[in-house]
């Protein structure tokens, strides 16, 4: 990964060791590494009240992310989907699950997602999909 800071005058990237903006010599020797901030996904679902946080990469089921929220929930597989960001837009694949996948109530093996579109696991459990940026 690339580490780098950015002058705050004109957002040039610089090395890390720089004194002085490249482009615009600005002093940036206390502007910190620059950290992009992690993007997340929010899975809703308001009749259990239960929200699930996804990054990047993130397994959801009963043995993945959301363990304690989808024990319950038996038609759910153990690693039931994956979340990923791909060309900087969230997807959802399902990993050959039992039950499978369904959006909008639409069985999928891989698509990508929008703000509000409605994820069911196993057409027994639905969720809102949340994008926060």
């Amino acid at each position: 990964m690339e580490r780098y800071k950015i002058c705050p005058t004109c957002q040039t990237k610089n090395e890390l060791s720089a004194y002085l903006c490249d482009n615009c010599l600005a002093d940036i020797s206390s502007v910190e590494e620059y950290k992009p901030k992690e993007r997340v996904l929010k899975l809703v679902n308001s009749d259990y009240r239960l929200s699930i946080t996804l990054k990047d990469g993130d397994i959801l089921g009963r043995e993945g992310v959301g363990k304690e929220e989808l024990k319950a929930f038996k038609t759910i597989s153990r690693q039931h989907a994956r979340f990923f960001l791909h060309q900087g837009e969230w997807a959802v694949e399902d990993l050959d699950s039992t039950n499978g996948s369904y959006v909008q109530g639409n069985k999928f093996k891989k698509i990508r997602l929008k703000n509000g579109l409605k994820l069911s696991l196993s057409q027994s459990f639905e969720f809102e999909v949340v994008i926060e940026d």
